[in-house]
């Protein structure tokens, strides 16, 4: 919400001001006061925009002397910004701090039609008990738990047709910003998962990624400035080049990006691969917390910064870029979906490590962040989240 308090003589030349910025950002939608009216010598203008409108708003400050003596005040969504005019001479005050931009890339994101049914019963009609539809990819799910948590973040990757316009407006009903590029052919892909006396999964191919496509996602990411987070999250479409996230990678790392990815070149920030998938790299067999810190090592002197390693009922262990060895617990609980425990702890991790700076509390929201949504039928809520966390306890090996 952003309030503009100017005097009745220059709500005609403010009102404009507003207008402009509606046709310019058209998702800003305006609200102005009852019936559009001033009241009161109070202009209201509701929206759920970027703090973009703050930066055009002083890059038209000049037209704003009119205003001698008055104040406008901008309240967004999450923080404050105030523009003062004093004497004629506008200033401009800024209590945000500039907060790291947190990118989330899914390349095949989904819908997930979840359904749920005593028994299965192949070659014969079905009839489901419950059903839910939810955007899906494992970027995505970042996304929602770091909204979630507080962390804005963008949201992108590649939707097509009307399925993709599912993925848009689910995010934006959850206030997470998408920046995704439309592909010209397809339809983003629909996984049917379906639980039962055993889980089955029917998952969609996705549409065709092209080459210009591809360098549209490459531009956008090419504008990360140094210590913005990058979540290269989820598998690599079979039409694309196994070594993309490398190349992503190589992209940004002149820029200093801080990178989430399962890769070790580029020294990315932080690599989350799961006991069984630290077996497969290195096609051995863990078999105590000491063999899989011996390996976790090992990701880290092929490159990676910061080694989590998630470890289902037997809780999580970080090897920090500090050479610190920290090992975590789980909360109590059912399983009841795992699907998004781990993306809800890589989320939890990084929501942690931006507000404390401490690897030992990123681990701890982390481990909370996962096992809340493995206890819950989709990802975790914050509530759930801050009840288990007190439940999470960390020792320093």
């Amino acid at each position: 919400m952003c309030l503009f308090k100017c005097s009745k003589n220059n709500a005609d030349i403010l009102q404009n001001h507003i207008n402009h910025f509606a046709k310019k950002e058209p998702f800003l939608a305006g609200n102005f006061g009852k019936n559009n009216q001033f009241e009161n010598d109070l202009f209201i203008y509701e929206s759920k925009g970027p703090k973009d409108i703050i930066k055009d708003l002083v890059e038209i400050e000049g037209e704003f002397k009119g205003f001698s003596q008055d104040k406008i005040l901008l309240i967004t969504n999450n923080d404050t910004d105030m523009i003062c005019m004093l004497n004629k001479e506008p200033v401009y005050s800024k209590s945000i701090k500039e907060n790291k931009v947190i990118y989330t890339v899914t390349l095949n994101p989904s819908i997930d039609y979840v359904i749920k049914l005593e028994h299965l019963n192949t070659g014969h009609v079905n009839r489901v008990n419950s059903e839910n539809v939810y955007p899906g990819g494992k970027g995505i799910n970042v996304s929602r738990i770091l909204k979630t948590l507080g962390n804005d973040n963008v949201a992108t990757g590649f939707v097509s047709n009307f399925t993709g316009d599912f993925i848009k407006n689910s995010l934006y009903e959850q206030n997470i910003k998408s920046d995704f590029i439309q592909l010209d052919n397809g339809f983003t892909r629909i996984n049917v998962k379906i639980k039962s006396d055993e889980e089955t999964e029917i998952n969609g191919g996705g549409p065709h990624i092209s080459d210009e496509k591809l360098e549209e996602l490459f531009f956008k990411l090419s504008k990360l400035k140094e210590d913005d987070i990058l979540i290269l999250a989820g598998s690599i479409p079979s039409t694309l080049s196994e070594d993309l996230y490398e190349k992503i990678m190589s992209r940004v790392r002149e820029n200093k990006v801080k990178v989430v990815v399962d890769a070790t070149k580029y020294n990315p920030f932080l690599i989350k691969p799961n006991n069984h998938e630290l077996e497969e790299m290195f096609n051995v067999k863990l078999e105590s917390q000491n063999d899989i810190i011996t390996y976790a090592k090992k990701l880290q002197e092929m490159g990676g910064r910061n080694i989590l390693v998630s470890m289902g009922k037997d809780g999580a262990i970080l090897l920090s870029e500090n050479k610190e060895v920290y090992v975590s617990n789980v909360a109590k609980g059912e399983v009841i979906n795992s699907v998004g425990a781990g993306d809800s702890m890589v989320a939890g991790f990084i929501s942690g490590y931006l507000k404390t700076s401490s690897y030992e509390e990123a681990l701890r929201l982390g481990a909370a962040s996962g096992s809340a949504t493995a206890f819950s039928s989709d990802l975790a809520s914050k509530d759930f989240i801050d009840e288990l966390i007190k439940e999470i306890n960390i020792e320093r090996r």
